[in-house]
């Protein structure tokens, strides 16, 4: 599946949005200002104390957001080492780093609002800024000018080595210490657990209420009694190695589940998916995504539900452990789509995973009698 093309651009703004606003995943914030944000700083450091915690959620919806561009501009500087110069592929590649782009400047309003963030939103909007601008200028040439999207694809990816080191100070986002608050009565059912010593939030399943679901179900062969085959595809990323096979010794619920066997290191998290497309979604509707997870070491997966498109509609980052646990995905869909993508992006580790009982419904206050 190829990530957010140009096509899909109008929708944008709206998804990522929606996706900040739905309930208990990135917490509530209020709509973004037209005042201007102060100078850039050229690191954390000198930011002073936040007030509260960094909304975990957000840092790392938006570290997922710039997995996608490295993702992408590694397919693009693969590509463009091809002889003969495939300019049409090139021009799709160019074309969904700009919408990634794109989507990524909907965040930076919400990431301004963070405690100590203001100097590292300003460096990620002009990152997001170069991108959309060379993008934008290379794709106005001729498809036939070959010459010309391959000096693009080259500026791409001398602006992508920042990458690396703005991903590493959004994550130290997560380190700043809070500063002392007021004890509260009773904290907020949706609250999101405090960050960890490591880069990213404690392996710990949803607390969040859970929300009853009706309709019927989207997901098909969710418990994998079947097999593991279609509907079901592994996707990998150029280079990657890991295996998909059914597993009758572990599982959640009998009598098997999915097993995922990692060989190969990735930096991305969306390098290796298990995804099942085709599942249609009502614009406006609430959906419940679960799934029963464990791993043969603590590791990050992303719980994601995303157009065909990559255009996200809901995303989770969660821990599994060695004990099955069933974490939870709650989002509200932007818009109708008739063949939504369910994805469990399982990079960034070579940790041995098991899935099972995956679910996708509408929550129930959302079914129409």
């Amino acid at each position: 599946m190829s990530r957010l093309p140009e096509v899909v651009g109008a929708l944008v703004s709206v998804a990522v949005v929606a996706v900040i606003l739905i309930g208990g995943s990135l917490g509530s914030a209020s709509p973004p200002t037209a005042s201007p944000r102060p100078s850039a700083s050229p690191s954390l450091a000198s930011s002073t104390a936040p007030p509260n915690i960094v909304d975990a959620q957000l840092v790392n919806l938006l570290a997922t957001v710039n997995d996608q561009l490295g993702a992408g501009g590694a397919r693009l500087a693969e590509r463009a080492r091809v002889v003969p110069f495939p300019t049409a592929d090139v021009a799709t590649l160019i074309r969904e780093l700009n919408a990634t782009a794109r989507s990524a400047l909907e965040l930076i309003p919400q990431l301004e609002r963070q405690p100590g963030a203001i100097p590292l939103a300003d460096r990620l909007s002009a990152f997001y800024d170069a991108i959309r601008t060379t993008a934008t200028a290379g794709l106005q040439g001729s498809v036939t000018n070959a010459a010309a999207y391959r000096r693009t694809a080259a500026e791409l990816a001398v602006t992508l080595e920042a990458l690396p080191g703005l991903q590493a100070d959004l994550q130290a986002l997560l380190l700043l210490p809070p500063a002392s608050v007021p004890p509260v009565a009773s904290p907020s059912p949706s609250a999101s657990a405090g960050p960890s010593a490591s880069d990213q939030p404690p392996a710990t399943p949803t607390t969040d209420p859970t929300p009853p679901v009706g309709g019927p179900e989207l997901v098909t062969g969710g418990g994998f009694e079947g097999g593991v085959g279609s509907p079901w595809m592994l996707v990998l990323d150029p280079g990657v190695n890991a295996r998909l096979a059914a597993d009758a010794d572990r599982f959640a619920s009998a009598p098997i589940a999915a097993r995922i066997s990692i060989s190969t290191p990735t930096t991305s998290r969306g390098a290796i998916a298990l995804r099942q497309a085709g599942m249609p979604i009502e614009a406006g509707a609430s959906y419940v995504m679960r799934v029963a997870l464990a791993a043969s070491g603590p590791r990050e997966v992303v719980l994601r539900v995303a157009s065909l498109d990559g255009v996200t509609y809901g995303a989770r980052v969660v821990v599994a452990t060695a004990a099955w646990t069933v974490y939870e995905l709650q989002f509200s869909a932007p818009i109708g789509d008739p063949s939504a993508v369910l994805e469990i992006e399982l990079g960034r580790s070579t940790a041995t995973t098991w899935i099972d009982d995956v679910s996708l419904r509408q929550a129930i206050q959302d079914v129409v009698p």
